[in-house]
């Protein structure tokens, strides 16, 4: 959730709850002159994030779904 994060570091204002703690951290940066590199740490640790989730999705999800086929409705529990 990178888009938050701009917001976040440039005006102390977070586009998004998930932007809260880059605030207490990015906002300092910025005054002190930092805000390419406060900028430059959001994104790339959004795009590690995202990228370590797809994997984990890409080889879970088969697994998870067969453990969400095993629920049903508990009216038909015998």
């Amino acid at each position: 959730m990178y888009g938050g994060s701009i917001t976040a570091i440039l005006i102390r204002t977070p586009g998004s709850p998930a932007s809260a703690c880059t605030l207490l951290d990015g906002y300092p940066m910025a005054q002190q002159g930092h805000a390419k590199k406060a900028l430059k740490a959001a994104l790339y640790s959004s795009v590690i994030a995202d990228f370590i989730s797809n994997i984990a999705l890409i080889f879970f999800a088969a697994y998870l779904a067969k453990i969400a086929l095993n629920f049903g409705a508990p009216e038909f529990s015998g």
